[in-house]
Order: structure tokens, then C-alpha cells, then sequence
């Protein structure tokens, strides 16, 4: 009974302190109308590095969108967690990012209704970038649509450009995955923990593993 009233509290004390920069975040990227109900929290931890580009909701509810706090039952410490954007962003619904994001965006990204990403997910993105609904993703995935540097030949024609990445919905991702550009996941995927996706994926409703990745069952479905 104490531990909960505790954990009330804490709750209580979080939102207090995150409420100056929710505030900012909200009346900056949205209307009036809209930020006016506070559709996005964001945790007082998380630093507002750059804050361009544009933000656009389908729903308009307190606080369905939220970025960096606790979630899957995990207590975590103080790490980095950033969010760097001259992209623009478009949220179809839900969405949660929990403690520790790392979300450095430019290009095009698209939310599907129902994501959410376990603590210390990082997102680099330059180019595009889309989820399907009920996407999840567990702690220390990774997801790049770019090599986070630019590699020239010897007639100076960069040859290493951003690829979109497109992840559909119903998909779930395991925990240490790094999913790399040009990466395509149909309906359905399951990831498994520690594979690294690097190319498209053509079967739909499968497990895929290793590094490099590769369907290991197919025929599945999440519960």
C-alpha cells in the first residue's frame, strides 16, 4: 500500500516538472486549439536541442503522445535523452517513448496509432521514416535511415545516401535490434533480440533473427 501511495507521489512530482517544457513543446510546434489540451507530455530530462520542422496529430487528446518517461515496468537512471528535429512528423494516434530517447529527425517520419518504444531508443533520421500501427519496440533498439556521415569516391559522388525505412504495422522488435536504412518490415514481423535488419523483408507474418537477419519461421502472429 505505501510503495503505491509512493509511486503516486512520484508520478505527481514527475508531471510537475515536466509541465514548463510540455508547455513550451506544445504552444511551439502545434495551433492553438490544439496545444491548448496538451496532446504531448514530455519529460523534464529530455533537452530540447532543436526544435524546428513541424508536428502534426490526428487526435487531439491529453497527453497521447508522450516522450521519455518510465514504462514496461522499468526504473531507469538519468541518461541522455534528446530530441534534435527539423523533420517533419505526423502522429496518427498513440504514441509513447519511454525513458532515454535519443531522437535526432529531419526528412519525413509517420507514427502509426499505437507505438511505443522501450528506454533508450534511438531514432537518426534524414530522410524517411514510417511505423504502421501497434508497432513496439523494447529497450535499446536502434533505427537509422542514414550512416550518420557522408562517404565520397574518388569523383567526389557521396555514396553512401540516406534510404527510407518502412515498418509495418503489427510489428514487434526485441531489444538490442539495430534496423538500418533501405530496411523494410512487412505486416506482422517479429524481430528478435540483438539482429541487426539491414534490407527488405518480403515475408509477411515471420520471426527474424541474426546478423545478418533472416527469417527463421514464418506463419506467426502475435497474441
Amino acid at each position: 500500500m505505501l510503495s503505491n501511495i509512493i509511486q503516486e507521489i512520484s508520478k505527481v512530482c514527475v508531471f510537475i516538472l515536466s509541465l514548463p517544457k510540455t508547455l513550451i513543446f506544445n504552444f511551439y510546434y502545434l495551433p492553438f486549439n490544439q496545444a491548448i489540451k496538451l496532446p504531448i507530455f514530455i519529460s523534464y530530462r529530455l533537452k530540447l536541442r532543436d526544435m524546428r520542422g513541424t508536428i502534426t496529430i490526428a487526435q487531439c487528446k491529453t497527453g497521447i503522445i508522450q516522450i521519455g518517461f518510465n514504462s514496461f515496468g522499468f526504473i531507469v537512471g538519468h541518461g541522455e535523452a534528446l530530441w534534435s528535429s527539423t523533420a517533419n512528423i505526423r502522429f496518427e494516434g498513440k504514441a509513447r517513448f519511454a525513458c532515454n530517447p535519443k531522437l535526432r529527425l529531419a526528412g519525413e517520419l509517420v507514427f502509426g496509432h499505437e507505438f511505443e518504444a522501450g528506454h533508450d531508443f534511438t531514432l537518426m533520421c534524414q530522410k524517411q521514416i514510417s511505423f504502421g500501427t501497434h508497432s513496439l519496440f523494447s529497450w535499446n533498439v536502434t533505427i537509422m535511415d542514414c550512416d550518420g556521415h557522408r562517404i565520397f569516391d574518388e569523383n567526389n559522388i557521396e555514396i553512401n545516401r540516406p534510404r527510407p525505412i518502412i515498418i509495418g504495422s503489427q510489428t514487434w522488435i526485441g531489444c538490442h535490434v539495430t534496423i538500418l536504412k533501405g530496411s523494410i518490415l512487412p505486416e506482422g514481423t517479429i524481430v528478435a533480440a540483438h539482429a541487426v535488419v539491414t534490407k527488405k523483408i518480403d515475408e509477411k507474418a515471420c520471426i527474424i533473427a541474426g546478423n545478418p537477419c533472416r527469417v527463421v519461421k514464418k506463419n506467426v502472429h502475435t497474441g
